[in-house]
């Protein structure tokens, strides 16, 4: 785990958070995430390769995660294998 890549995926949590407000208390595959994301914003594809759900967890995380992981400012809870509940 680099600091550097804490820290690019660290950059989209505030865009993220955001597209998914809407949606606080459903549950949300990582696809649909990835759909969500891109609605809200737009010319952003190069962004998906960094937005992954479980970075942004408070109960599980991946190797170099956003810096919300395993906090109470995570945006998602793990439900099941590509399952996250909006918080």
């Amino acid at each position: 785990m680099t600091t550097s890549m804490i820290n690019k995926v660290s950059q989209f949590h505030n865009r993220l958070a955001i597209a998914v407000a809407p949606f606080q208390g459903q549950e949300l595959s990582q696809a649909e995430i990835l759909l969500v994301y891109l609605e809200a914003n737009p010319n952003s594809n190069d962004d998906l390769k960094w937005i992954q759900a479980s970075d942004h967890s408070q109960n599980h995380t991946n190797r170099a995660p956003c810096l919300c992981s395993k906090t109470i400012l995570g945006i998602f809870h793990r439900m099941g294998h590509g399952l996250y509940k909006v918080l």
